[in-house]
């Protein structure tokens, strides 16, 4: 009998136990809370499935049944080799979308659209999911459809300008059922981000990476790769610089009055930012400049820095035009008139010209 009770109590305890790591279990499934998506631009939810051990295989099976996702495909390099600005050939960006019930069909789902969303960036964001920074000069590039790949997945690609300006940059994707071009994919109907689902599920999720190098050799004021203007209207760019704005140098001719003007061409609203005279840390002089040696060098900073947050240079070509002038010759003394007396007394009356 006592060996009865004795086991009772034991199986009693027991039993005690398992409901209440039972009811820890159930305490922990509905106490986890949701957190914010370090991987996307804008912060979405999600459960961290990784809190319910019990549900590994749960959670398998669901991966493989996500309904909408879009991800950068299997082993993309998403940190891009460094490119030098107008030298290299466009690099082609793919992602894939799946929509169930739409790009497992054959061909094109219909109202199938992407998009690449590409910005200046001052500081790359954190990995593995990528918290993205801000991005300035923003770019929406349209994607087109490539072919269907495993999995019920479509892939589209598009190339990156090859003319984009020097800086660092970081880019991510989008797609959406609704229909494109994706001119603002933020607002966009039906749009979904590369990371919008729990992270990670295929890669990494961040974001491209990418380095343009500054080409343009007149980027800083120096007399050795400054070009040389001539007294005329002269043809120029501000194409690969770094800031949208590149330097000349002008050797005076005559010194009298210079005007010195920049006039569009491709490139709307060019500037005449800086002019020293002498060197590249001379005196600044702003135009019409007077009484200026022949001989003298100037540095001209011209071009189109931009405006706004993230000063987003604008490029292209434009006219840097020199109106050096003489003057009138009576300015200098061997250009003086022959010699006058006024009547003998040297003095102008009336009725006496000069």
């Amino acid at each position: 009998m006592r060996k009865f009770l004795l086991s009772l109590f034991v199986f009693g305890l027991s039993l005690t136990a398992a409901v209440a790591s039972r009811n820890e279990n159930q305490k922990h499934f509905v106490s986890v809370m949701a957190e914010e998506d370090p991987c996307k631009m804008e912060s979405v939810k999600f459960w961290k499935i990784t809190d319910f051990p019990f549900l590994n295989l749960i959670q398998a099976q669901n991966l493989m049944l996500i309904p909408d996702q879009v991800r950068w495909p299997m082993g993309t390099m998403q940190v891009l080799p460094n490119m030098v600005c107008n030298g290299a050939v466009p690099t082609t960006i793919n992602v894939e979308v799946l929509r169930a019930g739409v790009t497992d069909l054959p061909g094109q789902g219909a109202g199938m659209a992407c998009v690449i969303h590409l910005g200046k960036v001052t500081v790359f964001g954190s990995t593995p999911c990528d918290i993205t920074p801000t991005f300035n000069c923003v770019q929406n590039i349209q994607m087109n459809y490539s072919v269907e790949v495993a999995g019920g997945y479509e892939l589209y690609t598009a190339d990156l300008p090859a003319d984009l300006p020097p800086g660092t940059y970081e880019l991510t994707c989008a797609c959406t059922d609704q229909g494109g071009p994706i001119l603002i994919p933020q607002t966009h109907p039906g749009t979904k981000w590369i990371g919008d689902e729990v992270c990670p599920v295929v890669n990494t999720f961040v974001n491209h990476r990418l380095t343009i190098i500054g080409a343009a050799p007149n980027d800083d004021c120096a007399l050795a790769t400054a070009p040389v203007l001539l007294n005329a209207a002269n043809p120029v760019t501000n194409d690969c610089s770094v800031d949208g704005k590149v330097w000349y140098q002008y050797t005076v001719v005559n010194g009298k009055t210079i005007n010195i003007n920049a006039t569009a061409g491709t490139l709307l609203n060019p500037t005449v930012y800086t002019i020293r005279e002498g060197s590249c840390l001379g005196t600044v002089r702003t135009s019409p400049l007077t009484c200026v040696l022949p001989g003298t060098v100037l540095f001209i900073e011209a071009g189109n820095e931009g405006t706004g947050p993230g000063f987003c240079p604008s490029f292209g070509d434009f006219t840097l035009t020199i109106n050096d002038l003489t003057g009138f010759p009576e300015d200098d003394c061997l250009g003086a008139l022959t010699p006058n007396t006024f009547g003998g007394n040297n003095i102008l009356n009336c009725g006496e010209t000069a």
